[in-house]
């Protein structure tokens, strides 16, 4: 490992999935929904016979990818390090934002279940138009 990555590269890689101006996260997760590693995603050879799919980074990006996802607050999806960091109080900013689509479905749900509609096993379909 190098020496700007420290160590095990973990903190180098979360710093850089973190910032969402860097490319990193969208690869790694693209890379992951493909079931590929990120070297493979980016243009790597596919490996030769006996050789390994995942490389040591790959296993270090998927590594960071899975701290990134698990130290965040479940319902801002904000790092905890930063939700909670008492330094942090008065310095976050929220805004109400309608999603017209959920708007609509809430809005049928409420009006079938008021008429006594029920709901178990329904799903709702939007459509636009």
């Amino acid at each position: 490992m190098d020496g700007e990555r420290g160590g095990d590269g973990c903190p180098f890689r979360v710093a850089r999935l973190r910032d969402p101006r860097l490319p990193h996260r969208r690869e790694v997760e693209a890379a992951r929904a493909w079931g590929v590693p990120r070297s493979i995603f980016l243009g790597r050879s596919w490996p030769q016979a006996g050789e390994p799919l995942w490389t040591d980074e790959d296993r270090e990006w998927a590594l960071a990818l899975h701290l990134v996802e698990q130290d965040v607050c479940p319902d801002c999806r904000q790092p905890w390090s930063d939700a909670t960091d008492a330094k942090s109080e008065g310095q976050w900013d929220a805004h109400l934002v309608r999603c017209h689509a959920c708007h609509a479905a809430a809005r049928t749900v409420a009006q079938f279940e008021n008429g006594g509609g029920d709901m178990r096993g329904l799903h709702v379909n939007l459509t636009r138009g």
